[in-house]
């Protein structure tokens, strides 16, 4: 028998789950967010070295960079979707529905899965909303489709800095796109006891592989290069970023306090 690649798709050696266990048995769910995230970010470095030793001035249309853009945007569905899927298996089931219930609850958009992670939460969107973060997703989502699924015109943005255009998009507004999710993402990260949801994202230095959280390694690393990469090109910032989301508290059920959730990588 050949050996084919088909041979390795049982090869979960580095794959990160989550692994809910209740009283009689556990269940697996993938926790692929997490890989999307330090993938998009180590891509999005690579594109900020190109920009620091940019030789002429920096052109309307990149692809890396719209590459890039629209690959945050995925691992902010991903990380939707994960954290709706945690919270059912968690709080409600505890079993694996069958193919027609799994189309229904678990094909949904950002938009749908959000809902249910505060029904199934028990928790006011109240706090949410104030934040003002769903409309600048909006904005990120209408980029996202313009770049991917028909250019033609333009769109419209008040609560971001994004482009009418967004096939010029460039490098000051990827950051805004990641101060926007990591934002986000700080709002949901303590939805379960004991457990950070915050992506990790690997920092290299002196040949050893560091771990940061992903708000520690963009505010702490990845804005003061930016920031320098401006002033060596001599050019002023449109935009500032940081995290200004609180955490929200949520209330677990009793059927919840009879389950356990770990993550593995």
């Amino acid at each position: 028998m050949d050996k084919t690649l088909e041979l390795f798709r049982r090869n979960d050696l580095g794959t990160t789950i989550c692994y809910i266990t209740y009283k009689e048995h556990s269940l697996i769910i993938p926790f692929e967010y997490n890989a999307f995230f330090d993938k998009n970010t180590q891509n999005f470095l690579s594109c900020l070295n190109g920009f620091e030793n940019l030789k002429t001035a920096p052109w309307a249309s990149e692809a890396g960079i719209l590459q890039v853009f629209t690959s945050y945007f995925a691992s902010f569905e991903q990380f939707i979707s994960t954290l709706y899927e945690m919270l059912y298996f968690y709080k409600l089931k505890n079993q694996i529905p069958g193919k027609k219930e799994t189309e229904k609850l678990f094909r949904q958009d950002y938009n749908s899965n959000i809902k249910s992670i505060f029904n199934l939460s028990d928790t006011s969107r109240m706090e949410f909303d104030k934040t003002g973060l769903i409309n600048k997703i909006r904005e990120l989502e209408q980029a996202r489709n313009y770049i991917l699924h028909g250019n033609i015109g333009e769109i419209t943005t008040r609560k971001t800095g994004l482009p009418r255009y967004p096939l010029t998009i460039n490098w000051e507004d990827v950051m805004e796109e990641i101060d926007i999710l990591v934002n986000l993402i700080s709002f949901f990260r303590y939805t379960f006891p004991k457990l950070d949801l915050m992506p990790n994202i690997r920092l290299f230095a002196d040949g050893t592989i560091y771990y940061k959280k992903l708000d520690d390694y963009f505010y702490n690393y990845l804005c003061p290069y930016f920031d320098s990469i401006m002033e060596k090109h001599g050019l002023a910032h449109t935009r500032t970023f940081k995290l200004v989301t609180t955490p929200m508290q949520t209330e677990h059920s009793n059927k919840a306090k009879c389950s356990c959730c770990y993550i593995f990588s």
